[in-house]
């Protein structure tokens, strides 16, 4: 029987940012699309009300038990994306829970659950096993899981020349980096707007819009739009943190300068620079990053054959349709026993059709 809801267990704050939140937004609206309700637990429900909508929310802090967690669920099928869970709280977990899908980048233990989604890259390369003997992985950019603004989206073709730079870095700046790229892209004069993401767990945007109020371009700041679809779709070219904004950025064909500001992002920014899809600029904590990237914008936006290219690798690679994807999977489980050991897995990685 197709369940009629799925919780969402989430991590989301200052220190985790938005993409885990995101994306699972992104599979609760497919969800929606065949008739099944959701609803999320996240540790801090204010400061994400706004952007979960119309879904259910509840309150539960990161340390929650697994039997809480299996509480809040009410016998609904459950969907783990944590970075602050383990191996042995998901084995614990599967064991309350009358179904249970995990999202996980990392490949860091054995995982426990029906389902195991990574739509990183790098997620094929991975070293994924089941703790529960029963685990389907669902890996690679086939389940990218991206709003449904990205969904049935047509890409516009490649500009020339650049008009519009975009430079988003995800939902907070943990290293300050907003004004020292505004800075640096500022003074290279490439585009005659750059349009500033300003997320919703940034420190001090006043003080990006002071420092924008400086500059010979036109400077816009978007202040925690609900979704960087529209934005991406007037951008000519953008500078991104290397996480799911970079993932939007490819479904769009936007050509795409990448940095990373977390480890767990350097991985996955390396596979999509060596499929071409992306120009990787280096990390947030290297020296000189802010000029480092403003030399890979001057080059980009002077060479159109590039940009294209770019363009036209990275729309090959996300399709968009990795939520409906998931949506599919999930709507697949069926309640039942959920115990098992050994390392029994099914790993698909190759296209799947949308049933």
């Amino acid at each position: 029987m197709t369940p009629e809801r799925v919780l969402f267990r989430v991590d989301t704050g200052p220190q985790v940012g938005l993409g885990h939140l995101q994306r699972c937004l992104a599979v609760a609206h497919a969800l929606a699309e065949r008739g099944i309700d959701s609803s999320f637990a996240v540790p801090d429900a204010s400061s994400v009300a706004d952007r979960v909508g119309g879904f259910d929310l509840v309150e539960l802090p990161g340390s929650a038990r697994p039997e809480d967690v299996a509480a809040a669920a009410a016998g609904s099928p459950v969907v783990v994306d944590s970075y602050a869970v383990d191996g042995a709280y998901l084995s614990r977990l599967h064991e309350e829970v009358a179904a249970l899908a995990v999202i996980d980048d990392r490949a860091a233990f054995p995982v426990a659950g029906r389902l195991c989604v990574n739509g990183g890259a790098n997620a094929p390369s991975l070293p994924y096993r089941s703790a529960s003997g029963n685990t389907r992985f669902l890996l690679g950019t086939d389940y990218t899981m991206l709003g449904a603004g990205f969904w049935d989206a047509v890409p516009r073709p490649t500009a020339d020349p650049v008009s519009n730079v975009l430079l988003t870095l995800g939902g907070s700046d943990p290293h300050g980096l907003g004004p020292r790229l505004l800075a640096a892209l500022g003074r290279l004069a490439v585009a005659p707007t750059i349009t500033l993401v300003v997320g919703p767990y940034f420190v001090r945007p006043a003080a990006l819009a002071e420092a924008a109020a400086g500059y010979r371009q036109r400077v816009v700041l978007l202040e925690a739009p609900p979704s960087l679809a529209p934005a991406m779709a007037e951008a000519d070219l953008a500078v991104s943190a290397a996480g799911q904004s970079v993932y939007e950025l490819l479904r769009l064909g936007v050509p795409t300068v990448a940095l990373t500001i977390a480890p767990n992002q350097t991985a996955g920014l390396a596979a999509l620079a060596a499929r071409g899809a992306v120009i990787a600029a280096g990390g947030a904590d290297d020296a000189g990053i802010d000029e480092l990237v403003a030399n890979e914008v001057r080059r980009l936006a002077g060479d159109g054959m590039r940009r294209r290219t770019l363009a036209e690798t990275g729309r090959a690679l996300v399709d968009g349709q990795g939520a409906r994807r998931v949506a599919a999977a999930l709507a697949g489980l069926r309640a039942g026993s959920t115990s098992g050991t050994g390392r029994r897995s099914s790993r698909v990685s190759s296209p799947r059709p949308l049933p």
